[in-house]
């Protein structure tokens, strides 16, 4: 059982699952004076900046 939940964590980890967390302790601890975004907000955002750069491969 504890090797299924490593793996699961693993994979949550490779998937971004924690991005958000990891995003709020930083602003939390770095950049106090800033709002915490909520979670749907944090990940559009992201998604926004993924896809507002040029694709070049072709």
């Amino acid at each position: 059982m504890r090797f299924l939940r490593t793996v699961w964590k693993a994979l949550a980890e490779l998937a971004g699952e924690s991005q958000y967390s990891r995003y709020c302790a930083h602003l939390r601890t770095h950049h106090p004076e800033r709002a915490v975004p909520s979670a749907k907000d944090f990940f559009l955002q992201r998604l926004e900046e993924k896809y507002k750069r040029p694709n070049r491969c072709c």
